[in-house]
């Protein structure tokens, strides 16, 4: 068979564990690492709009098993109105065929690194060619790593905007005597809507402000200074994210998927 189901990979559940290696943000339908919501407030783990991914004996780190950026990947095509658990873990992901030499596969993979950094800096082309040539060849576990190296690089987008957020919360909790960790789990949203961060530090429900200042002000401000680096990261990530799905299209259109 060309495929296997998610639930053969990853296993999701609606309450984080120490074993979970991502997580599937439901509410904008995206992947983030384990690493990356290691920065993320505690609260926010308890809402409804994760679901916590732990690995199968078939995925993990092993040269012969799915890496979880592997998955994310896939899963970063996906597009299912009204999500649920039971839709979800029945997707299908392109079944691996781990045969390629281990000499030969991180020779292979190093040139698609390479040539996936001729695309980012030239425009070049030639990494799309040798995940077909590679497909032809038998030889799926590259384009495996490839993926993987490509979603690495966008998880990798999505860390350097979480630190800039940090950074950012930190000023604003700084000048109000309040958590950073309870500023950073409201201001990515602030940065499409101002008014309800506004009111939920006014409130209190981010901590008990301690100073008095003139707190829209403050927030502007920061979000001014964050706002360059959102817009960067959003042109990065779509751009990334369409690379993988060319990549993915190239794959699942090769005659041997049919």
């Amino acid at each position: 068979m060309p495929h296997i189901s998610l639930i053969d990979l990853i296993e999701l559940q609606t309450v984080p564990t120490d074993d979970a290696v991502m997580a599937i943000n439901i509410s904008h339908q995206s992947t983030l690492s384990k690493s990356t919501l290691m920065a993320i407030p505690p609260e926010m783990a308890v809402t409804s709009d994760l679901w916590w991914g732990r690995p199968t004996p078939f995925c993990g780190n092993g040269y012969q098993q799915y890496h979880p950026a592997f998955v994310m990947a896939v899963l970063n095509t996906v597009n299912i109105s009204n999500p649920t658990l039971a839709t979800l873990q029945q997707w299908q992901i392109p079944q691996e065929i781990f045969s390629t030499g281990i000499d030969v596969r991180r020779s292979m993979t190093l040139n698609a690194m390479r040539m996936s950094t001729e695309l980012f800096d030239y425009g070049s082309e030639r990494v799309f060619l040798l995940a077909q040539n590679r497909l032809d060849a038998g030889q799926t576990d590259v384009v495996h790593d490839l993926l993987v190296y490509l979603m690495e690089a966008l998880l990798d987008i999505n860390r350097q905007f979480t630190a800039e957020c940090a950074l950012r919360a930190e000023s604003i909790a700084a000048y109000l005597g309040i958590s950073p960790a309870k500023v950073l789990l409201f201001i990515k949203p602030a940065l499409a809507d101002i008014k309800p961060f506004i009111k939920t530090l006014q409130s209190g429900s981010a901590g008990s402000v301690k100073r008095q200042i003139d707190l829209p002000a403050l927030v502007t401000a920061q979000l001014e200074l964050l706002r360059p680096h959102a817009d960067a990261a959003e042109k990065q990530e779509t751009y990334m994210r369409d690379v993988i799905s060319t990549v993915l299209n190239i794959w699942e259109g090769h005659p041997s998927m049919r």
